[in-house]
């Protein structure tokens, strides 16, 4: 299918498109607008040498505080642990279920600071499991490192609502709307142009079993239309004979019976003297 042809096609079909598309945002928005208010509370903390050492230690104590070290790597995932969330949501006064909030820490690149995200759809919960959460964080690493401990950086004070993830499901929606729209488009302009004419030279076939020749650079010969359409009003005598003259390969220009094959089927003919 040819690009002009898909076009000119595609102006006709503006309607399917905007009706498949708009479907799909619809159902995208549909499928959203139930969705719950989540809110997120943020911290960050970092890992340091702990006040208890000397000096002339510090130096080598910071040298494994990397981001790809063991130690770092050990705090994240504990941090990250069900077992601290359960403990962190307990100590807050909220129970492990689905209005415990989620925690998620990580590392910044290159630095010994920690991220700490709490996610809920209660937003009053997510201060206190915030701070009790904190509390168990740092004697934790206290307790498991003696050398290290963890310092906060601050925390947000109230939680902020997260936006919405409707507009990006609509969106994707209604992209994949349009491209189906597209196909099907395409897929029509396929089906409507059908099978290609055969061309100059080339055999068709008629009706009742008769073959047809295409002359080089002509339609199809006189006698060839002739025998194709029998309902013409050609005698049986006079379709009889054309049938052979199709058969026989006429060129593409006006032909005529020939007279021996008529006189063959019918005998000899009066003339006229």
């Amino acid at each position: 299918m040819e690009l002009a042809d898909f076009l000119r096609l595609l102006l006709r079909r503006l309607w399917l498109v905007a009706l498949v598309a708009g479907t799909a945002a619809l159902a995208g928005y549909y499928v959203t607008k139930d969705d719950p208010v989540e809110y997120e509370r943020s911290m960050t903390f970092v890992v340091r040498p702990s006040d208890a050492l000397d000096s002339g230690d510090i130096a080598g104590v910071l040298g494994e505080l990397q981001q790809d070290g063991p130690v770092i790597q050990s705090v994240v995932g504990t941090l990250n642990s069900r077992r601290f969330r359960s403990g962190a949501a307990e100590r807050g006064g909220v129970s492990e279920g689905a209005a415990a909030p989620t925690i998620e820490a990580t590392t910044r690149s290159g630095s010994d600071v920690l991220d700490v995200h709490l996610r809920g759809r209660d937003s009053e919960a997510l201060v206190p499991v915030g701070d009790a959460f904190a509390k168990l964080a740092t004697r934790w690493v206290a307790d498991t490192y003696r050398i290290y401990q963890l310092e906060s950086l601050g925390a947000e004070a109230r939680p902020r609502e997260l936006p919405s993830r409707q507009p990006k499901v609509m969106g994707a929606a209604l992209v994949g709307g349009v491209l189906l729209a597209l196909a099907l488009i395409f897929l029509e302009g396929v089906v409507r142009r059908g099978p290609s004419r055969p061309e100059d030279g080339a055999m068709a076939y008629a009706p009742h079993g008769r073959t047809a020749v295409y002359g080089p650079g002509a339609g199809l010969a006189p006698a060839a239309v002739a025998a194709a359409h029998p309902a013409n009003g050609m005698s049986a005598l006079a379709r009889s004979a054309a049938g052979d003259v199709v058969r026989n390969g006429a060129g593409s220009g006006p032909s005529e019976v020939d007279d021996a094959a008529v006189e063959k089927r019918s005998g000899p003919r009066w003339r006229r003297s």
